[in-house]
């Protein structure tokens, strides 16, 4: 369950760490909760360092702390994720994957290793795209 003032954990190469929930767009009222699949406007609160010998890429792709970008819920601690096999799955931390806010398209070009679980519910609401740069979809 994600609400206003959530902290996620971008796991991404975009260049964020840490993002903070300010809208989650799918749900009528402002209480209403986001879920596995669901897209949000966050606020980058920790970024990476920005220096080309580090990261390898063009610093125009990365984000900065303090932008705001739209990002999909990829991993909740939600612990009454119930599927229609019965499997309840739960996760460690609350993750989010960093997209375009026009076209959808995940702003990293991969999903980090240690960090690159995600969710399956993801297939069925169409992140088809997410979940190849996934190194495991559980």
């Amino acid at each position: 369950m994600i609400y206003l003032k959530t902290m996620l954990k971008v796991i991404d190469n975009s260049g964020a760490q840490m993002a903070e929930c300010i809208k989650i767009l799918r749900k009528g009222s402002p209480k209403s909760a986001g879920a596995i699949g669901d897209r949000i406007v966050c606020v980058i609160q920790k970024s990476k360092p920005l220096s080309q010998t580090i990261t390898g890429t063009v610093n125009t792709n990365r984000v900065k702390k303090g932008d705001i970008c739209h990002a999909i819920i990829v991993r909740t601690k939600q612990t009454n994720n119930y599927r229609s096999n019965g499997f309840n799955v739960n996760f460690s931390d609350n993750a989010c994957v960093l997209i375009n806010k026009n076209t959808g398209e995940p702003l990293g070009t991969r999903i980090m290793v240690n960090d690159g679980v995600v969710s399956r519910e993801l297939m069925d609401k169409g992140y088809n795209k997410i979940c190849s740069l996934a190194s495991k979809v559980v």
